[in-house]
């Protein structure tokens, strides 16, 4: 069981440290070739940092002129694509908005790219803290999270899938709810908002989120007593009440996906 003293905020001076920690170490490996030519150099290797490049490019666009975002022609011509059913991370692209108008796509990607393991190391340590009780194995845990062979293989490529701090610091909140620390309401609109805003930086996570999260609720409903099953059946019904209303957030996106599929071809 978690330590029972008062539980630490999620921005804290020690998780403003893990998160700088971790921002110097991803500045260090990564920053290097990119912080004096941010508009021209760029974090990873191969075709795909290019496609992020221009998602970030086309949402600016989007927002600027007033155009549908998912729906466009501009590329697979004369198709066109449903923007929906790409790694587009809407989110991402609507928080550097201000970044991207001003200095250029490439500078908002780099400065998600130096970002992104940090507020993994972030979430990490929140989480690592809450379960052991104590900051300093919980900052070794983030660092080792931050520059993980997951994050640090995707850095080369594949951004989307180094955005996933809402994960950890949704289970941090589900084991809070577990332990009644959490309100009822608290905890699904807490659990909906960081679901949703996953699914905003890219949604297969949430998929593979939702599978895992539940086979961890049914390994663990045998080995417990029957008082904490209940605990654990209970907040279980209030994640899939959280997902519900992350749903009803995403709509319009949801809409999108499924009202106007990925032409074949």
């Amino acid at each position: 069981m978690p330590n029972t003293s008062p539980v630490p905020r999620l921005f804290d001076r020690q998780a403003a440290g893990a998160f700088l920690l971790c921002l110097a170490l991803s500045l260090l490996i990564f920053g290097r070739a990119v912080i004096a030519h941010p508009a021209t150099v760029y974090v990873g290797r191969g075709p795909d940092p290019q496609l992020y490049i221009w998602f970030m490019a086309w949402w600016a666009h989007a927002i600027s002129h007033g155009v549908n975002p998912f729906l466009t022609s501009v590329i697979w011509a004369p198709s066109g694509v449903n923007l929906a059913w790409t790694a587009n991370m809407p989110l991402a692209a609507w928080l550097v908005y201000p970044v991207t108008r001003g200095f250029g796509p490439i500078v908002s990607y780099n400065l998600l790219c130096l970002l992104s393991p940090a507020l993994a190391g972030w979430s990490a340590f929140v989480l690592c803290r809450y379960v052991c009780g104590a900051w300093r194995p919980a900052m070794l845990s983030g660092l080792l999270f931050a520059i993980s062979p997951f994050v640090l293989s995707r850095m080369l490529g594949n951004i989307d899938l180094t955005l996933m701090c809402p994960i950890p610091v949704g289970v941090y909140v589900t084991l809070r709810r577990f332990y009644g620390e959490l309100s009822a309401p608290g905890f699904v609109a807490a659990l909906a908002i960081l679901i949703a805003a996953q699914f905003l930086l890219f949604a297969e996570i949430v998929a593979s989120a939702t599978l895992f999260g539940a086979t961890a609720f049914l390994l663990a409903a045998p080995a417990m007593a029957q008082r904490e099953r209940r605990r654990l059946f209970e907040t279980a019904a209030l994640a899939a009440a959280a997902c519900a209303a992350a749903a009803v957030i995403v709509s319009p996106y949801l809409y999108y996906m499924f009202a106007f599929p990925t032409p074949p071809g």
